[in-house]
Formats: structure tokens, sequence, C-alpha cells
């Protein structure tokens, strides 16, 4: 089976090289070619359930009568979404790391630059001072050695990463560190205290086993069970 082959592929794939990348590359367009090929199918199975379920409606009572089409476990499919995923999260993980190396380099090569200009800038200040420059010409030779900039550091990934279609961008979440602190700040700043306030069923939530455990002894400063009734009759 395709998928099976695909899955196998995907299963050997390791990004440490340009080359590695190009080659990782490859195996995930074959990858999401394999997935849409997949998704045409869903399509495809979900008209014809559909079309079927339409010839009901001819039958009174059922005249607004529509289905769809849910597949409940597909385990291949499944396994193969998320090798794609992993996939993708393994280069961009590659390329984050060349491209953090490739300002590291840039940074060294225009620490470089910096002496070599500064050298570069005193003797050719000293040489227009003996030509007899005044004091604003020398100045602005100076100068413009001074800003000369440091050759641009090349990336063979990024080479690589433009010819494939790869490209980088970076996601932000938030991580709270110290939740004695964070509180603090939600209750010194309103606009953190609104947007805490939008957790709240989700932090009630969580409190939900320790309150169906204790029952009526949950009850604590700022929080305390609710009591539902629950109608368990049986047939």
């Amino acid at each position: 089976d395709l998928t099976k082959k695909t899955l196998a592929t995907i299963r050997n794939v390791s990004i440490t090289s340009p080359a590695q990348l190009e080659s990782a590359s490859t195996t995930l367009m074959m990858a999401e070619s394999r997935a849409d090929q997949i998704e045409t199918f869903k399509a495809t199975l979900r008209e014809k359930v559909q079309d079927a379920a339409s010839r009901f409606r001819e039958i009174p009572g059922f005249e607004d009568f529509e289905v769809t089409l849910t597949i409940r476990r597909w385990n291949l499919n499944s396994l193969l979404s998320d090798a794609i995923r992993n996939l993708k999260n393994m280069r961009a993980q590659y390329l984050a790391e060349e491209d953090r190396k490739l300002k590291q380099k840039q940074l060294a090569a225009q620490a470089e630059q910096d002496r070599l200009n500064k050298i570069a800038a005193d003797n050719a200040a000293k040489a227009a001072k003996a030509a007899g420059a005044d004091k604003a010409t020398v100045a602005d030779i100076k100068q413009s050695v001074l800003a000369t900039p440091a050759p641009i550091v090349e990336s063979k990934a990024q080479t690589v990463a433009d010819n494939v279609g790869a490209s980088l961008r970076y996601g932000y979440t938030a991580k709270i560190g110290d939740l004695g602190t964070f509180l603090k700040t939600c209750l010194a700043n309103k606009t953190f205290l609104v947007t805490l306030m939008k957790a709240i069923p989700e932090m009630e939530k969580a409190f939900g086993p320790m309150a169906r455990d204790q029952k009526e002894q949950f009850e604590y400063p700022g929080i305390k069970y609710v009591k539902t009734p629950i109608d368990v009759s049986r047939r």
C-alpha cells in the first residue's frame, strides 16, 4: 500500500544537513500528495452517501432529510497526518537552528568588519590630514569607512529551503513561569484580568473532580461547590 510505504520512508528521515533537508522535503511533498489523494477519496465517498440519502426526500416527512459522512476511525490516515506534522516540525526545527547559526555568524562577521573598519578609518583619516584635508572632510572620510558593512554570510540550508519552497515563521504561545506572580499581575492589570476570566470555565472543569470528591466540603475562598440535581431513574 502506498500509504504504508510513505510512512516507512518518513520514519527513516532525519535532517542534520542541507542534503538531508532536500531529501526530507521531497519525502514531505510525496506524503502531502498522498494525503491529498485520501482527502479526494473521502470527499467522493461523502458525496455518494449524500446522493444516496437524497432519495429519501421523496418520502413524506423526509423533505429536508440530510446526512453526511463521518469517518470515526481510520488508523492509517491518522498515522499519515501525524507523520506529516512531525516531519514539518522536524524541518522547522532544523531551519530555526540554521537561522540562529546564520545570525550568529553574521554578527561575528560584522564585529570583525567593525574592527577592520576602525583600522582602515584611522589610516584614511591620517592620509587625508597629511594631504591637507580640513576637519569636516577628514570626519566624512572616517565615517564613510566605518560604515562599510560586512559581507553577507551565505547559508546552504537557506538556499535549499528556497529551492524546495520551505519557509520558516515563528509561532508564539504564553507560558506561566510563576503562578503566584502571574496572579498578582492579573489583579493589578485589567487587561490581564479580563483575559484570565475567559479561562474560568476551564479552571472550574479542572477543579470538578475535587468538588465531586469533597461534595459540600468543597468550599474555599473564591471557589465553592455547585450542587446540581441529577435524574438517575431507570426504565
